[in-house]
């Protein structure tokens, strides 16, 4: 029974490794479209739809394997104190905001 639920969770780990890595691909992919000049501003919209559901398809993924795995390691780098930092300055302004809705739906432009 032990082995079975251990095939399952390794073949689970790797299913969502793959998915998590076409998604990575699939962004790579359609960068360059987003810089592309001749692509009317029309279809921004449009690519910025596709970015941010493969990110969120990315993130899903990740969470699943996670989850499966049940374990969850944060591994302790020098970037974590600056990135908690930069998070914190960019979010402590919602506070003073006129429209905490507009502002929090412009900041990740920052």
């Amino acid at each position: 029974m032990d082995k079975e639920r251990a095939i399952t969770i390794e073949s689970n780990s790797s299913f969502y490794t793959i998915a998590i890595e076409i998604t990575i691909i699939a962004l790579i992919i359609l960068t360059p479209l987003d810089f592309y000049p001749y692509l009317i501003r029309i279809f921004n919209l449009a690519k910025e739809l596709v970015f941010e559901i493969l990110v969120i398809i990315g993130l899903i993924f990740w969470a699943l394997k996670i989850t499966t795995k049940e374990e969850i390691k944060i591994a302790s780098t020098p970037l974590n104190l600056p990135a908690l930092a930069f998070m914190s300055i960019c979010a402590i302004p919602l506070l003073w905001s006129n429209s905490p809705f507009v502002s929090l739906l412009e900041l990740p432009r920052f």
